[in-house]
């Protein structure tokens, strides 16, 4: 069984491809959360996994917002937020750069 075959199976089955893009998400922010490759690699994990090019954007794109909030939640809970916050153009930086690896990463869908 080939990749291709497999990921077109995969895709076709609601129940399945929930189920890849809930691991995948899970994989990605454990990678992400060790260096920021992981987002990238993370977005493209759950983009390979939706139907149409289109809906692998848009659970890239999900998955980057989904990164920051884990983020920023943790930030909270250790009560560094108002540190990171203080930060300003260096947050929005981190921020932006974090939904930019995940597009970028999305963008492996597209690929055939």
């Amino acid at each position: 069984m080939s990749v291709p075959n497999t990921l077109e199976e995969l895709r076709s089955t609601t129940r399945q491809r929930w189920l890849a893009t809930a691991v995948a998400v899970v994989v990605g922010i454990g990678l992400g959360w060790i260096h920021w490759f992981g987002v990238f690699v993370g977005a493209a994990l759950v983009a390979l996994v939706q139907r149409t090019v289109g809906r692998g954007i848009a659970a890239g794109i999900g998955f980057g917002v989904l990164f920051v909030g884990v983020f920023l939640v943790s930030l909270a809970m250790t009560g560094d937020l108002d540190t990171f916050r203080a930060m300003s153009k260096i947050a929005v930086v981190a921020v932006g750069g974090v939904i930019l690896a995940a597009v970028f990463g999305s963008f492996v869908r597209a690929v055939r």
